[in-house]
Protein backbone atom coordinates (compact mmCIF):
# COMPACT_ATOMS: atom_id res chain seq x y z
CA UNK A 1 0.00 0.00 0.00
CA UNK A 2 1.29 3.55 -0.77
CA UNK A 3 1.86 5.82 1.97
CA UNK A 4 -0.62 8.80 2.21
CA UNK A 5 1.07 10.10 5.55
CA UNK A 6 4.93 10.96 3.99
CA UNK A 7 3.86 13.38 1.31
CA UNK A 8 1.20 15.19 3.59
CA UNK A 9 4.81 15.29 6.33
CA UNK A 10 7.29 16.23 3.81
CA UNK A 11 5.34 18.29 1.32
CA UNK A 12 6.25 21.72 3.83
CA UNK A 13 9.79 20.22 4.30
CA UNK A 14 10.75 19.97 0.72
CA UNK A 15 11.34 23.54 0.14
CA UNK A 16 14.29 23.36 2.76
CA UNK A 17 17.23 23.89 0.18
CA UNK A 18 21.10 22.39 0.96
CA UNK A 19 23.89 23.64 0.15
CA UNK A 20 25.63 20.69 -0.66
CA UNK A 21 25.16 18.02 -2.51
CA UNK A 22 25.56 14.55 -1.13
CA UNK A 23 28.89 12.83 -1.61
CA UNK A 24 29.38 10.74 -4.98
CA UNK A 25 31.00 7.84 -5.83
CA UNK A 26 34.00 9.59 -6.48
CA UNK A 27 33.95 10.89 -2.86
CA UNK A 28 34.25 7.34 -1.30
CA UNK A 29 37.64 7.14 -0.48
CA UNK A 30 38.23 10.68 1.02
CA UNK A 31 34.93 9.87 2.76
CA UNK A 32 36.03 6.55 4.12
CA UNK A 33 39.37 8.17 5.04
CA UNK A 34 37.78 11.00 7.17
CA UNK A 35 39.07 13.45 4.93
CA UNK A 36 35.57 15.24 5.55
CA UNK A 37 35.94 15.15 9.17
CA UNK A 38 34.60 12.92 11.76
CA UNK A 39 31.16 13.18 10.57
CA UNK A 40 30.44 15.54 7.84
CA UNK A 41 27.80 17.70 8.14
CA UNK A 42 25.20 19.34 5.70
CA UNK A 43 23.82 23.35 6.26
CA UNK A 44 20.19 24.32 4.57
CA UNK A 45 19.60 28.11 4.07
CA UNK A 46 16.20 28.26 5.09
CA UNK A 47 16.08 26.32 8.64
CA UNK A 48 18.70 25.32 11.53
CA UNK A 49 18.45 21.77 11.13
CA UNK A 50 21.44 19.53 12.23
CA UNK A 51 22.19 16.82 9.52
CA UNK A 52 24.46 14.73 8.20
CA UNK A 53 25.83 14.42 4.46
CA UNK A 54 25.60 11.26 3.26
CA UNK A 55 27.65 9.37 0.66
CA UNK A 56 25.72 7.33 -2.16
CA UNK A 57 28.59 4.61 -3.29
CA UNK A 58 26.50 4.70 -6.45
CA UNK A 59 24.79 6.69 -8.52
CA UNK A 60 22.35 5.99 -11.71
CA UNK A 61 20.69 9.34 -12.50
CA UNK A 62 18.00 7.41 -14.46
CA UNK A 63 17.25 4.49 -12.12
CA UNK A 64 17.64 7.34 -9.12
CA UNK A 65 14.73 9.41 -10.14
CA UNK A 66 12.13 8.96 -7.61
CA UNK A 67 10.31 10.68 -4.96
CA UNK A 68 11.09 7.72 -2.20
CA UNK A 69 11.82 8.68 0.92
CA UNK A 70 14.49 6.39 3.32
CA UNK A 71 14.76 6.46 7.04
CA UNK A 72 17.60 5.71 9.23
CA UNK A 73 17.76 5.38 12.96
CA UNK A 74 21.07 7.16 13.51
CA UNK A 75 22.82 5.85 17.19
CA UNK A 76 26.16 5.90 18.46
CA UNK A 77 28.32 7.35 21.14
CA UNK A 78 30.68 9.39 19.09
CA UNK A 79 27.76 11.01 17.01
CA UNK A 80 27.06 14.76 17.54
CA UNK A 81 23.23 14.52 16.81
CA UNK A 82 20.96 10.77 16.91
CA UNK A 83 17.60 9.79 16.62
CA UNK A 84 15.42 8.89 13.46
CA UNK A 85 15.66 10.54 10.32
CA UNK A 86 14.45 10.39 6.94
CA UNK A 87 16.23 11.32 3.74
CA UNK A 88 15.10 12.54 0.59
CA UNK A 89 16.17 10.41 -2.82
CA UNK A 90 19.22 13.04 -3.21
CA UNK A 91 20.41 12.39 0.42
CA UNK A 92 19.41 15.23 1.76
CA UNK A 93 18.01 14.62 5.25
CA UNK A 94 14.12 16.18 5.22
CA UNK A 95 12.95 15.37 8.76
CA UNK A 96 14.54 14.11 12.31
CA UNK A 97 13.22 13.37 16.02
CA UNK A 98 15.31 15.62 18.27
CA UNK A 99 16.13 14.25 21.62
CA UNK A 100 16.19 10.89 20.99
CA UNK A 101 19.66 9.12 21.69
CA UNK A 102 19.45 5.03 20.74
CA UNK A 103 16.82 4.68 18.18
CA UNK A 104 15.92 1.66 16.65
CA UNK A 105 13.36 -0.13 14.05
CA UNK A 106 12.91 2.93 12.37
CA UNK A 107 9.55 2.59 10.16
CA UNK A 108 6.30 3.48 8.72
CA UNK A 109 3.36 0.86 9.65
CA UNK A 110 -0.21 0.88 10.03
CA UNK A 111 -2.27 0.69 13.15
CA UNK A 112 -6.41 0.70 13.10
CA UNK A 113 -6.29 2.05 9.41
CA UNK A 114 -4.08 5.08 9.67
CA UNK A 115 -0.50 5.39 9.51
CA UNK A 116 2.54 6.35 11.66
CA UNK A 117 5.73 6.64 11.87
CA UNK A 118 7.30 4.42 14.73
CA UNK A 119 10.53 3.58 16.53
CA UNK A 120 11.73 2.07 19.78
CA UNK A 121 14.09 4.61 21.89
CA UNK A 122 15.71 4.28 25.36
CA UNK A 123 18.72 2.16 27.01
CA UNK A 124 20.13 -0.93 25.71
CA UNK A 125 22.66 -1.03 27.82
CA UNK A 126 23.64 -4.78 28.88
CA UNK A 127 22.10 -6.04 25.59
CA UNK A 128 18.30 -5.83 26.83
CA UNK A 129 17.00 -2.35 26.67
CA UNK A 130 14.40 -0.77 28.78
CA UNK A 131 12.34 1.92 26.86
CA UNK A 132 9.44 3.17 25.11
CA UNK A 133 8.33 2.95 21.64
CA UNK A 134 7.26 6.01 19.95
CA UNK A 135 4.11 6.66 17.54
CA UNK A 136 3.81 9.82 15.37
CA UNK A 137 1.18 10.69 13.38
CA UNK A 138 0.70 13.68 10.45
CA UNK A 139 1.49 16.22 13.37
CA UNK A 140 5.26 15.07 13.53
CA UNK A 141 4.41 15.28 17.77
CA UNK A 142 4.32 11.48 19.35
CA UNK A 143 0.79 10.81 20.33
CA UNK A 144 1.34 7.63 22.01
CA UNK A 145 4.47 6.39 24.20
CA UNK A 146 4.54 3.20 25.16
CA UNK A 147 6.60 1.01 27.22
CA UNK A 148 8.88 -1.62 26.11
Amino acid sequence: MRSKILPTLLAALSIVKADRPAFGPEDADSYDNGTYGHTPEEKFHTVDLPAYRLLRRTWDDERCVSDDKFFLGIRGRRLWHTGPVIYDNDGHQVWYADNVKIPYNFRMQWYQGRQFLTWWNGDDEGGHGSGYYYMVEGSLRPIERLRG
